[in-house]
């Protein structure tokens, strides 16, 4: 009992006792509101970010990500309408261009060193095998801030970028009756 009192002061001393015991619900709602005023100031940028990229149809969805490295993570979801080309392969093209464009100019925007994935979802005009056209989501590129900051998005290419979401990140496309 005294050794763990020891302790309890010598951390008194380090760290103040209220710290170490507080649970009260007017820090807990101060916290809650405190992050929910970050990922609005986080969405805010991205959404200006996505905008000025070239990014049209902008809707993004900002989730809280359990992280072992970060204590407040965030998974940034960036929906936006991709380039209306008739080949895909254009298309794919121009949406690698697009999320080029947007790493480059997040890099020198604080805070986005601290998110921990972005989920790029470009909405397309579907046709499927007897010829319907839809409006959904075209493709998934996700991609972690370890993998981010690996490439130069200065001097990306998109065949750079595709090899890298191919390779080290999640990439998939919808197939389209029109390929």
């Amino acid at each position: 009992m005294k050794v763990l009192l020891g302790v309890i002061f010598a951390l008194g001393a380090i760290i103040p006792i209220s710290k170490i015991f507080s649970n009260s619900p007017r820090e807990k709602s101060e916290s809650a509101s405190n992050r929910e005023a970050q990922m609005q100031t986080l969405n805010g940028r991205s959404f200006v970010l996505a905008e000025e990229a070239g990014m049209t149809g902008v809707f993004i969805e900002i989730t809280p990500q359990v992280d072992a490295q970060m204590r407040d993570a965030q998974r940034v979801k960036i929906t936006f309408s991709a380039p209306g080309r008739s080949n895909p392969a254009e298309m794919r093209k121009e949406v690698y261009l697009l999320v080029k464009e947007f790493f480059k100019r997040s890099k020198q925007t604080p805070g986005f060193e601290d998110v921990s994935s972005y989920w790029f979802s470009p909405t397309a005009k579907l046709v499927d095998q007897y010829g319907h056209e839809t409006q959904g989501a075209a493709g998934k590129l996700v991609i972690d801030r370890e993998v981010m900051f690996k490439m130069n998005w200065d001097n990306a290419t998109p065949q750079r970028i595709e090899q890298l979401f191919n390779t080290e990140a999640t990439l998939s496309w919808k197939r389209s009756e029109q390929e």
